[in-house]
């Protein structure tokens, strides 16, 4: 069962996750009447792209959380990937970065279809609320509550 609280955030991977390539959308999760946002590794000048993607395909994420850099592309290393989105997770429950629709963050789950990546962000928990989970896990609401 999904819970659907102002406390717990819902973050998707954009490539592979919502989309399959940039044509097919694959994940809906407006669906879900939940408050969700984008994280990708890709650099600031996707977002122009990922937003005009959401768009055409009628999904509103509240926030779409990129790297800080213009250009950068999404690395070849699995362990890099993991790193930045297990830090930028790392700063929405501290505080340091705010999220639209959010005042307290309390949980976060992150969907992704890279099980390498989810993998290493949940090793990369170090006891905090944050749980990566595949998006079949999503899908067919497997995932635990208690973090």
């Amino acid at each position: 069962m999904i819970i659907k609280s102002p406390k717990i955030v819902y973050l998707f991977d954009f490539y592979g996750t919502l989309f399959s390539d940039f044509s097919k959308l694959t994940l809906n999760p407006d669906k879900y009447d939940i408050r969700w946002h984008i994280l990708t590794e890709s650099g600031r000048f996707n977002k122009i792209l990922i937003k005009s993607r959401c768009i055409l395909f009628g999904l509103n994420p509240l926030t779409i959380i990129t790297k800080k850099d213009f250009f950068t592309f999404r690395s070849i290393s699995s362990e890099k990937e993991a790193e930045f989105k297990s830090d930028t997770m790392k700063n929405i429950l501290n505080g340091t970065l705010k999220l639209d629709g959010h005042k307290i963050v309390e949980k976060i789950y992150y969907v992704d279809s890279n099980l390498s990546v989810i993998s290493k962000i949940n090793s990369k928990r170090n006891n905090l609320p944050f749980q990566a989970i595949s998006m079949l896990d999503f899908k067919r609401q497997e995932f635990s509550f208690l973090l």
